[in-house]
């Protein structure tokens, strides 16, 4: 892959291109996202070698460019922001609408479901299931578990389930008592 020139100024306006440069003789990298200072105590004045650069390879993965031997990094890189997808009402969970498809690599981090009332009537099984998109063979079902016998008002589960862009996550639960829910998918892109 071929590198476009750009500069890469720190807040005194410095040319932090020789960390770039570096970075892009030790791979096959793309855009550099920043640049952060090493050692913070030492004044904004600093050269070239004060700042460790973040890069972005090809496939969108984020890299730290090599280090000067003796380097100390500080610091680190923060998690995956959480997406949330809420869903709320007094109708039944149906599988065609109560889910989540982020057409992108997802780990499934946490289901919560809050009724207003715990269901009385029946067996109300709520099923969480993983439609795969290679094909219904490989379908999980995450979770089912009876709200009526266990008189379930609040639930949490974390599955940590790791799915590709083509899976599903969906819900299903039949609604006969009309309680008021609130269920959330919470998900992060990977």
């Amino acid at each position: 892959m071929s590198v476009p020139t750009r500069r890469i100024l720190d807040p005194n306006g410095a040319d932090l291109a020789k960390a770039e440069d570096a970075a892009h003789a030790s791979g096959d990298y793309g855009l550099v996202l920043l640049a952060v200072r090493q050692d913070t105590a030492t004044a904004l004045a600093g050269t070239d070698a004060d700042y460790i650069p973040l890069i972005v390879d090809a496939s969108g993965r984020l890299h730290i460019a090599p280090l000067a031997a003796g380097s100390n990094l500080i610091g680190k890189v923060s998690e995956p922001a959480t997406v949330e997808t809420p869903f709320t009402g007094t109708d039944d969970l149906v599988v065609a609408t109560h889910k989540i498809a982020p057409d992108a690599a997802f780990k499934l981090t946490e289901i919560e479901l809050h009724l207003s009332a715990a269901p009385t009537t029946g067996t109300q099984n709520l099923v969480i299931t993983k439609d795969d998109g290679v094909g219904a063979a490989y379908d999980l079902v995450i979770l089912t578990i009876d709200l009526v016998a266990n008189a379930i008002t609040d639930l949490v589960i974390k599955p940590n389930k790791v799915c590709k862009a083509t899976d599903v996550i969906t819900a299903a639960w039949t609604n006969t008592d009309a309680s008021t829910y609130g269920l959330i998918f919470k998900y992060q892109l990977l």
